[in-house]
């Protein structure tokens, strides 16, 4: 309290937690913090920023005796498994983070509010915030859930300035009925973790066609090595799209071959198919013409077979014909590469320290990399490698090869 008697009118940044057994407070711990909370409240024209991780008792004391003026960010944690009313509700904060535990009232103030957090709301909840807040352009939502009975009538919702979203579903169902349910003309950023949800159980094209969008960044977490889906993504994806970021996983039986893998390299060279007949390009809109950054990680991604001795091989994914593809000619100028790509990061294993294993790079794979380095382009190829039980290290991929074939490239060190 002195130190908040210290700081005259200044903003108020405050930041406070508590560390007590099992997130749930003595009830004399509530009261030695109550003074300190009605200090608090009573300076409430100057909160500026207030990050609340707190248990429901020590929230319930925390309440505006007056409307803050000019609130930045309003941050509230609910701890030791307990539920909280948010009760802050004059505030209006331009960034609003909201994570479990948290209950919304009615009479909240969204207008300001730019920037949402939330984590482990329903869809309904979502909704009703978003319809109330016409001015948000960044929103993260992690782990919305689906409760059922729905209200079927419900209208869309077109947040205009929303720009930015970063969502992960916890079932399919939430997930279907975001995309029926949202319309975002101004998207420009979409993150989405694919876990649990595919584009076949959602209307996500529909969605994309509805909203008439021009994505930049496209970010897709946790991708089966199997989901078609993804392609079909890319296949639409608008032609302004920047930043493609893909993280794979094994499918689901774990032997199956790295199709979307395979298949990436067709996706981005499908404007050079030669038309049989005449031998020219077949009329095919190139996929992703601005690309300038493309990231793939791929974790435990390989094929998996066995010889009738029962033998277990592994088959690494195929990497020699992916960065030929990213960097695949325009139809019109086979030595003016079709995309402006200047990163390309892929990461992939853990693998074992076998050639058999490691998904090698061959000798013009490894001096057409060493070209494309040479002209400025970055190109980070990582391999995660076991070095013991415990622990894995990235090597080079690049140099790793170069190392396990013996060959003499000039392949300049990343």
């Amino acid at each position: 309290m002195e130190l908040l008697s210290l700081s005259g009118q200044l903003p108020l940044d405050i930041r406070l937690f508590y560390e007590g057994k099992g997130g749930c407070p003595e009830e004399e711990d509530v009261e030695v913090f109550r003074p300190f909370a009605q200090y608090l409240n009573k300076c409430s024209l100057r909160w500026h920023t207030l990050v609340l991780d707190l248990a429901s008792p020590f929230l319930e004391l925390i309440q505006e005796e007056e409307t803050p003026n000019g609130m930045h960010c309003l941050s509230v944690r609910c701890t030791g498994g307990s539920c909280y009313l948010l009760d802050i509700t004059r505030s209006a904060p331009t960034q609003l983070l909201l994570n479990r535990g948290v209950i919304l009232g009615r009479d909240l103030q969204w207008g300001k509010m730019t920037v949402f957090h939330a984590e482990r709301f329903c869809l309904e909840e979502i909704i009703r915030i978003l319809e109330a807040a016409p001015h948000v352009e960044c929103c993260r939502l992690d782990q919305v859930s689906f409760r059922w009975p729905w209200d079927p009538s419900q209208q869309c919702v077109t947040p205009l300035a929303l720009t930015d979203l970063d969502i992960n579903f916890s079932s399919s169902d939430a997930a279907r009925h975001f995309f029926n349910h949202f319309t975002l003309p101004s998207l420009t950023s979409f993150r989405s973790n694919f876990t649990s949800w595919q584009f076949a159980d959602t209307s996500f094209i529909p969605f994309l066609q509805r909203s008439n969008c021009s994505f930049k960044l496209l970010e897709l977490r946790h991708v089966e090595v199997d989901n078609t889906d993804v392609l079909e993504l890319l296949r639409y994806a608008t032609p302004s799209l920047r930043s493609l970021c893909i993280s794979v996983e094994a499918a689901t039986d774990g032997t199956r071959q790295c199709s979307l893998i395979d298949n990436l390299n067709e996706l981005f060279s499908a404007h050079l198919t030669l038309d049989d007949s005449c031998r020219r390009p077949v009329s095919v809109e190139p996929i992703l013409p601005y690309l300038t950054t493309f990231k793939l990680s791929m974790d435990a991604v390989w094929a998996v077979i066995y010889n009738r001795q029962k033998e277990r091989k592994v088959i690494p994914p195929k990497l020699d014909k992916l960065i030929p593809g990213l960097f695949a000619p325009s139809a019109r100028n086979e030595h003016l590469p079709l995309r402006p790509l200047h990163l390309v990061e892929i990461i992939c294993g853990p693998f074992e320290r076998t050639e058999a294993e490691l998904p090698l790079l061959n000798k013009d794979s490894l001096d057409y990399i060493s070209q494309l380095r040479r002209g400025g382009i970055e190109i980070d190829l990582k391999a995660l490698i076991w070095k013991g039980c415990h622990e894995i290290s990235a090597t080079d991929l690049c140099e790793l090869s170069q190392e396990v074939e013996g060959e003499g490239s000039d392949v300049e060190r990343v």
